[in-house]
């Protein structure tokens, strides 16, 4: 199959999500929970940063996670559709508290909940970015989860349009 053939327009999206959270100086601390972090954080991908959702079990370890799904709700045209990114944030409620100690010991300003200054971090990082599709990456909401006991989430939703056939297909 040749590269015209196969768009992969899901695992497209979900890799430069990933690559824009794992680059980012604050959004590797918020995540590993620490001031003093390496950029890219690989070392997160796949065990607190996933390109598919993760589910929480009831035993899960007090560790944020963000993880992630893409939707298809709709074709626009014979060559064109949309794509829903949803990110799932998820904080456990001991690490929660961004005030003066906690920004300091993770060598960042912002202070709130932790849960709201990463959502915010990344909504910062990808809303609005070109780079995800041909189109414009663009924020539609943001809502609380359902998440195990002793955690807490979000979700933030954006569409964006991406390929649907090529070549002789679109006919």
């Amino acid at each position: 199959m040749g590269a015209l053939e196969n768009y992969n327009v899901v695992s497209d999206i979900k890799a430069c999500l990933l690559e824009d959270i794992l680059t980012d100086d604050k959004a590797v601390k918020l995540i590993k929970h620490q001031k003093n972090v390496t950029l890219p954080g690989l070392d997160l991908r796949y065990t607190q940063v996933f390109p598919w959702r993760k589910m929480l079990g009831t035993q899960e370890e007090a560790r944020t996670l963000v993880t992630c799904e893409v939707d298809i709700p709709d074709v626009v045209t014979s060559a064109t559709r949309i794509y829903r990114l949803k990110i799932f944030v998820i904080v456990p409620e001991n690490q929660m508290r961004l005030d003066d100690k906690a920004g300091e010991m993770l060598g960042i300003e912002d202070r709130g909940s932790k849960l709201d200054v990463l959502c915010d971090r990344i909504d910062y990082l990808i809303n609005g970015s070109k780079r995800y599709t041909y189109g414009e990456l663009l924020f539609r909401g943001m809502g609380e989860i359902n998440v195990p006991e002793k955690f807490n989430g979000k979700q933030l939703i954006y569409e964006i349009r991406g390929w649907n056939r090529v070549g002789e297909r679109l006919g």
